[in-house]
C-alpha cells in the first residue's frame, strides 16, 4: 500500500533518513528547541500551504517538522516522564491538524493507521461498507448525511456543531470493532455486524488513540535497538538529547503522590474518592466481585489513603462474594498473596505506586471512559440539585459540560469538570487519582492539619 496523500506534517510516514551519529549538535539543537515549541501551549500548530510563500518553503518545513520528530524520539523513549510528555503532547497536536485535514488526507492517515489485516479491511466509509456487505446501510440503518447532527444529539453529542464535507467530520465512517473497544463498551455508537459506525466527530477519539499507540511501539522499538544495536555516536546523542530536554520540558506542577491520610473513618470520605474508584467500591458492595485488573487499581488506592495491609486483607475478605464460608486463614493462602504484593511484600517486593489516569484508562476502569453516558448522566443529575437557584444552575451547566465532554471522549477533562461539581475546585485536567483526592478533600476540609502543612511544603518545593 502507498501513502502518497498522507500530509507532510504527518510524523510517522517514511521520510529521509537521518544520519544520527554524524548529526551536528547545532541541527539537532535547533531541532528539539522548534519541536518543543510546536508542542507547546503557544505553538503555531497551523501547517497549510497558505502560510508559506512558496511550495519548496512548505515542502522544507514538513521534512523540518518530520525529522525534529525523529530527534525527540531518540531522546525520549529511554525516559518514562518524557516518553509520557511526549506521546501525549504529539497525540494532542495530531488531533488538531487531522481534524482540519481535507477528506483526501485523512483518508490517507486513517488507512495508515488502520491498515488491512489479510487483505480485508478494518475501517471504510459507509458507502464503501455498504458495498462490502452488499447492503443499503444508509436505508437499513436510517442514515443520511442530513441526518449526522440529528444522530449525535440522540447518542449524547454535541447537538447542532456545523461540519463541512471538506474535512468530512460529519461522514459516517465504519471501524472494525477491535479497534473501537471504547465507543463499544459506553454504547455511543451503532455496531452493526462488527462494525462500530458513527460520524468522524465521533471517532476522533478513537483515531488519536490509534495514533498514540503506534507512536508508543515505536518509542519502545526505538528503545530496544538503542539497548541493543546502536553504535555508541547514537547512544551518545540520546543521552545529548534527553539532558537537553529535562531542561526543556519542565514537569507539569506535580502534586505530591504519597499516601494521603484523611480526617474520619474511611466511609466518611467516598463522596470525595475519584469517580472511578467511587464506581468500583459500589460494584464491590453490591456484587462482591471486580476483575483482576480493577481490583488491583481499587487496592492500591486503598493503600495510598491509609489503609494498612491487615485492614486491607480483612476488607478483601468482608466483600469478596468468592470468599463466602471460606476461613480468613484459608483467605490469607488464596488472595492473601495479591494484596500483600501491591505493599511490597511478596515477589519482587516493589512498593507499587498509584497509577496514573492514562494507565487506568487502557488498563483498568475510568467512569468517564468505560461507564455508559446515561449512567453518567443519572449520577451527574443528583449532584445539580440545590436550594440555591443560582448553584443550581452552575451544576446543571457544568453537568452538561460533562456529559458534552465525556461523549467526545474527552475523560481527563471531564473527570476535572466533575471536581469542580463537587468541590468548586477548578483544574484543566485530572491525570492522577491522588490529585483529584487531595484537591477534593483539601476542599472540604478533610486533610489532617499534619498532612495539609506537609503538603503544603512539598507543593512550595515544585514551584
Amino acid at each position: 500500500m502507498t501513502y502518497a496523500n498522507l500530509p507532510l506534517w504527518f510524523p510517522l510516514k517514511r521520510v529521509k533518513r537521518l544520519n544520527q551519529s554524524n548529526l551536528e549538535e547545532k541541527v539537532w539543537k535547533n531541532y528539539i528547541v522548534d519541536r518543543v515549541n510546536l508542542l507547546g501551549p503557544n505553538g503555531n500548530k497551523n501547517f497549510s500551504k497558505d502560510n508559506f510563500e512558496s511550495k519548496e518553503e512548505y515542502e522544507e518545513r514538513g521534512l523540518i517538522e518530520i525529522q525534529s520528530h525523529v530527534v525527540l524520539r531518540l531522546g525520549v523513549c529511554l525516559n518514562p516522564r518524557l516518553s509520557a510528555w511526549f506521546i501525549e503532547t504529539e497525540g494532542d497536536l495530531f488531533k488538531y491538524r487531522f481534524m482540519k485535514a481535507k477528506w483526501k488526507e485523512k483518508r490517507s492517515i486513517m488507512n495508515y493507521l488502520f491498515p488491512k489485516e489479510e487483505l480485508e479491511p478494518v475501517w471504510l466509509d459507509l458507502d464503501e461498507l455498504s458495498e462490502y456487505l452488499d447492503e443499503n446501510l444508509r436505508v437499513k440503518l436510517k442514515i443520511t448525511e442530513s441526518a449526522s447532527i440529528d444522530y449525535r444529539s440522540q447518542k449524547g453529542m454535541t447537538p447542532g456543531y456545523q461540519l463541512t464535507d471538506a474535512v468530512g467530520l460529519n461522514k459516517f465512517i465504519a471501524i472494525d470493532f477491535r479497534y473501537a473497544t471504547f465507543l463499544l463498551k459506553t454504547r455511543k455508537s451503532q455496531l452493526y455486524k462488527g462494525w462500530i459506525i458513527a460520524p468522524g466527530e465521533r471517532m476522533i477519539g478513537t483515531i488519536k488513540n490509534r495514533y498514540e499507540k503506534l507512536l508508543n511501539d515505536q518509542l519502545i522499538d526505538f528503545a530496544e535497538r538503542l539497548e541493543t544495536v546502536a553504535g555508541g555516536g547514537t547512544k551518545k546523542l540520546a543521552k545529548e538529547i534527553n539532558e537537553l530536554l529535562h531542561k526543556l520540558v519542565k514537569p507539569r506542577r506535580e502534586y505530591s503522590m504519597e499516601t494521603i491520610h484523611l480526617k474520619g473513618n474511611f466511609d466518611d470520605h467516598i463522596n470525595y474518592y475519584p469517580p472511578c474508584i467511587q464506581d468500583l467500591i459500589d460494584t464491590v458492595n453490591k456484587v462482591g466481585y471486580v476483575p483482576h485488573w480493577e481490583r488491583l487499581q481499587l487496592g492500591l488506592y486503598l493503600k495510598h489513603t491509609g489503609m494498612d495491609v491487615d485492614e486491607q486483607l480483612q476488607y478483601w475478605y468482608e466483600k469478596a462474594v468468592d470468599n463466602v464460608g471460606m476461613a480468613f486463614s484459608e483467605f490469607i493462602k488464596k488472595a492473601g498473596y495479591v494484596i500483600r504484593h501491591i505493599y511490597g511484600l511478596e515477589g519482587g517486593k516493589i512498593n507499587y505506586d498509584m497509577p496514573s489516569c492514562s494507565t487506568i484508562q487502557n488498563k483498568m476502569y475510568c467512569s468517564f471512559r468505560h461507564k455508559d453516558l446515561g449512567s453518567i448522566g443519572e449520577k451527574v443529575s443528583l449532584l445539580t440539585k440545590s436550594e440555591n437557584e443560582v448553584e443550581t444552575n452552575r451544576k446543571r451547566e457544568i453537568g452538561k459540560e460533562i456529559s458534552d465532554l465525556t461523549s467526545r471522549g474527552l475523560a481527563n477533562v471531564a473527570c476535572a469538570k466533575y471536581l469542580e461539581l463537587i468541590s468548586k475546585t477548578k483544574i484543566e485536567k485530572i491525570y492522577h487519582p491522588m490529585i483529584y483526592l487531595k484537591l477534593a478533600a483539601k476542599s472540604s476540609g478533610l486533610i489532617s492539619e499534619e498532612q495539609k502543612e506537609k503538603s503544603d511544603i512539598s507543593n512550595a518545593n515544585e514551584e
